[in-house]
């Protein structure tokens, strides 16, 4: 698994260390971009590009909160979450 992830909000990035749960995660981008503090948490949601096996285009998909501990341990270091 990645030790830091890039996180990315209305065209900033920064890196972070991957949460180890899907909630620490949400803090850590509450942490990380200010700009979030009035949002609700269960509106924020956690996004990786993929490309799926022959297509060449990209897709976004979202990561639930189950899912987060499996899909970090396949994401690349600095690989982009977008928030």
């Amino acid at each position: 698994p990645p030790s830091i992830l890039t996180y990315s909000y209305n065209s900033k990035l920064v890196y972070v260390t991957p949460g180890e749960s899907y909630e620490q995660a949400i803090d850590f981008a509450l942490e990380s971009f200010p700009e979030l503090r009035d949002v609700d948490r269960s509106l924020i949601c956690l996004e990786v590009r993929v490309v799926l096996n022959s297509q060449a285009e990209r897709k976004t998909a979202r990561i639930g909160r189950m899912a987060w501990s499996p899909v970090v341990a396949t994401l690349a270091q600095y690989e982009i979450v977008e928030i």
